[in-house]
């Protein structure tokens, strides 16, 4: 089957990495904030933090070619179910005209505008376009309301915490066969509710008893009920297969006590596959050369205008 992806505009490149890894793609084509790709698998698309939208594309043409006469010629009625609506991504004054045809070319045509059963959208890029049926929408689902997890939205906020939709791209990249997913510096338990509302096994640890019993209490009020929190070091750790962090910083800690930190919990550790987060003050570059790590992406994220956060996915050669 093939997709098109609507990715949010916010950062297209987290948008872009978070499909690919999520589903593990091999091929696919970015075009403006739409990814295209071939794929079966799209039952936990809905995941996904950054696609608003998953189509099934069912017919597509140079833009130069898209006239009146390709939609009457597209066979509407092999997808048709029960009724229809038709939605435009641009030039959305012609949905009437377009939907107009459809009608006439439908055995039985019932046009319904609130929730049909089969929506039909035409997507316009620069030079192409898709005709396309709706699969998913992401915001359908409860646990994607990332406005409710925010952290002053929490019985037991900090200001540390990542925005959640950001929380929940780190944690979609990582991919699905991590069986567990531990959160090393888990804090308040931000990156652990994202994690534990998309059904993955958790364990957080920390060094902090006060953040402990933040994430504790946090992860209950989400109704996350199955996971492990526990008092230690991360500094210590020596194995863990696959984690998202973002890794502790303060605006009154030197950088070269963070890098400090940082070390010592590389030194050690051996991994499979990581999401992690730095703050863009630190050298992050000589860490990875340092441990002869690998990074497969590096993405940058706006926190406010003195400070981005660089995620990488990283992994051990």
């Amino acid at each position: 089957m093939k997709q098109l992806f609507i990715l949010s505009k916010e950062n297209i490149n987290i948008s872009v990495k978070e499909v690919i890894h999520f589903l593990n793609l091999k091929t696919y084509e970015v075009l403006e904030n739409f990814l295209i790709t071939t794929t079966n698998f799209y039952e936990k698309s809905h995941y996904l933090a950054y696609t608003k939208e998953i189509l099934e594309i069912l017919s597509e043409c140079e833009l130069n070619k898209f006239n009146d006469e390709f939609i009457k010629s597209f066979d509407w009625n092999k997808y048709y179910k029960k009724n229809f609506a038709l939605k435009l991504n641009k030039n959305k004054n012609l949905e009437k005209t377009y939907s107009s045809i459809i009608f006439n070319n439908i055995q039985d045509p019932i046009v319904k505008l609130d929730c049909p059963e089969t929506l039909f959208k035409i997507i316009f890029t620069k030079n192409k376009v898709f005709i396309c049926k709706h699969i998913v929408y992401t915001k359908d689902y409860k646990f994607n309301n990332y406005e409710s997890h925010k952290t002053h939205k929490r019985p037991y906020p900090h200001p540390s915490s990542l925005h959640p939709k950001l929380a929940r791209a780190m944690v979609n990249m990582l991919g699905q066969n991590a069986p567990i997913i531990v959160d090393p510096f888990c804090g308040s338990g931000g990156i652990l509710i994202e994690a534990g509302l998309t059904k993955h096994k958790i364990i957080g640890f920390d060094i902090d008893k006060i953040m402990l019993k933040r994430a504790y209490y946090n992860l209950k009020f989400f109704n996350i009920n199955e996971f492990t929190l526990e008092l230690r070091d991360a500094c210590d750790l020596q194995k863990v297969d696959y984690f998202v962090t973002d890794l502790p910083y303060g605006k009154n800690t030197k950088a070269i006590e963070l890098n400090e930190l940082y070390n010592s919990f590389f030194k050690e550790l051996y991994f499979k596959k990581a999401v992690v987060g730095f703050p863009d003050f630190v050298d992050y570059k000589k860490i990875i050369k340092r441990y002869n790590l690998i990074i497969k992406e590096e993405l940058k994220y706006k926190i406010h205008k003195s400070l981005n956060k660089i995620i990488l996915i990283i992994t051990m050669k």
